[in-house]
């Protein structure tokens, strides 16, 4: 008979991509030879399998071990039974302390403390709990911005070792026998709001025992050893007292999960090729936005906090110069239109001129431009059917609900002729963005306007035609900076 497999899955949403928490080569789903637990009647009946799969929806970031989430941020999540399996009820351990136990699927959790907490999941299938091999995921909750804008909190510095040694990164787990864990956390800055004071910090476990210790005023140290499989919490104290004498806390606390000797404690993307930033170091800055930026996608977002995000991820044909409004230097072009740099490297400023007005505005595509995936480290070109396509897109979301909703207006007006409010139930006004507008407002490597040297030496030329709203545009390169 051939085997039928049922998997847990957690599915949480909310991030960019998602990660398949199983014990094989970082796979959605598990497949072993025995099932979990060996005495199911399920698996003594059918030989089907029972695994759990832990799926959420982030991944860890450069230089990250773990994902990240802000204090007080709810992190939701979905528990699902593929294979045709029916469970009676689904249990999250957030590793907080906290468990979640439901017959319904979706599953919310908000972490209010600091630290690093080891989620995993569990399913009720016929009376049987059943896991898997591949079911732990470290969640790392940092300082919410608010509290880190307040001055009333010490900033931490920890450090966590599993007692495994090597290039391998210490992960919040171990076997029974394995160890010992010692961890660590100190003041690095002391509260700046006034009457707020740090007092000496200590460390606490709810189980192990304590091989060592530490603490000084600003500082405190332990390492544990765990000789019974269960999951255990070390916890930082920083006590703090407040102007009015009241104690308060920053505490951090380390999830360790400890697994019967023997067992699979199986993190899928832990095992799995990490991505390495080709531009080591990073700038975090933050600031306050309630919701947050509307899309980050360039073809919707019209805000300020989107822009500031999107403004280092994408480039774009040309860029203002510094603070100028009317100064541009190329970014994914060659050379600006209309400048001098386009005439030495062409011979004309690739602006042709129409009835003395500026009309068709070519830019060669530099043969540097290069799309790059991190994963892989993989690189391709940027060509003109590469810009054709995000303007076309852009200017599909032209009216959708309405013309000043989203970006596409901005260069749309340049480029596309009136519609008549009349038609489609003003489907196509004020502006035309039916295909055949937006297609004929473009060429790609059109020999009458594209250099031959831009064919051989760069990624070729894309010619807008800038003749929209029966105007010309001369100051059509300030629409091409502020749309694209």
């Amino acid at each position: 008979m051939a085997a039928v497999v049922m998997i847990v899955v957690i599915v949480v949403v909310g991030g960019v991509g998602y990660v398949g928490i199983g014990a094989l080569a970082g796979q959605g789903s598990n497949t072993v030879s025995t099932c979990q637990p060996a005495t199911s009647p399920v698996c003594r009946s059918t030989g089907n399998l029972n695994n759990v799969v832990l799926f959420v929806a982030y991944q860890p970031g450069y230089g990250q071990s773990m994902i990240q989430l802000q204090q007080g941020q709810t992190l939701p999540a979905t528990v699902s039974l593929s294979g045709g399996g029916v469970a009676s009820s689904y249990t999250v351990h957030w590793g907080d302390g906290k468990v979640t136990t439901q017959s319904s699927p979706t599953f919310k959790h908000t972490y209010t403390g600091l630290g690093v907490f080891v989620m995993h999941a569990t399913a009720n299938v016929s009376g049987v709990t059943h896991q898997g091999p591949g079911y732990l995921y470290p969640v790392q909750v940092i300082p919410s911005i608010a509290n880190s804008a307040s001055g009333q909190y010490p900033v931490l510095t920890t450090t966590f070792s599993n007692g495994s040694v090597g290039p391998t990164v210490s992960r919040p787990w171990i076997q029974v026998g394995q160890g010992p864990i010692s961890v660590s956390g100190s003041y690095s800055s002391l509260p700046t709001a006034p009457g707020y004071v740090a007092g000496a910090p200590s460390i606490t476990s709810t189980g192990g025992t304590q091989v060592s210790s530490n603490a000084t005023s600003t500082q405190a140290r332990a390492t544990y050893s765990f000789s019974s499989a269960g999951v255990y919490r070390i916890t930082f104290v920083g006590p703090i007292t407040t102007p009015s004498g009241s104690t308060m806390y920053q505490n951090y606390t380390w999830t360790v999960f400890v697994g019967a000797a023997g067992t699979s404690l199986g993190c899928a993307y832990c095992q799995g090729k990490q991505s390495v930033s080709p531009h080591p170091g990073s700038i975090d800055a933050y600031e306050i936005a309630p919701g947050g930026a509307t899309s980050l996608d360039p073809a919707v977002d019209y805000e300020t906090v989107g822009a500031e995000v999107m403004n280092n991820i994408f480039e774009t044909l040309v860029n203002y110069n510094g603070t100028s409004t009317a100064g541009f230097v190329p970014v994914l072009a060659n050379c600006v239109p209309g400048t001098q740099q386009c005439t030495n490297e062409y011979g004309n400023s690739l602006v042709t001129l129409v009835n003395n007005q500026p009309i068709y505005w070519t830019f060669v595509i530099s043969g540097n431009a290069s799309f790059y995936d991190p994963a892989t480290h993989a690189s391709w070109g940027v060509y003109p059917s590469d810009v054709m396509f995000s303007i076309t897109r852009t200017l599909l979301w032209l009216q959708t609900p309405s013309q000043y909703v989203y970006n596409g207006w901005i260069i749309g007006q340049s480029l596309l002729p009136y519609g008549n409010p009349n038609w489609d139930g003003g489907l196509h006004a004020p502006w035309n963005n039916t295909p055949q507008n937006i297609l004929g407002s473009m060429l790609v490597n059109d020999s009458q306007f594209c250099p031959s040297a831009a064919m051989t030496n760069a990624h070729g030329c894309i010619t807008f035609k800038a003749a929209g709203s029966g105007s010309d545009w001369p100051f059509f390169l300030q629409l091409v900076g502020d749309a694209n």
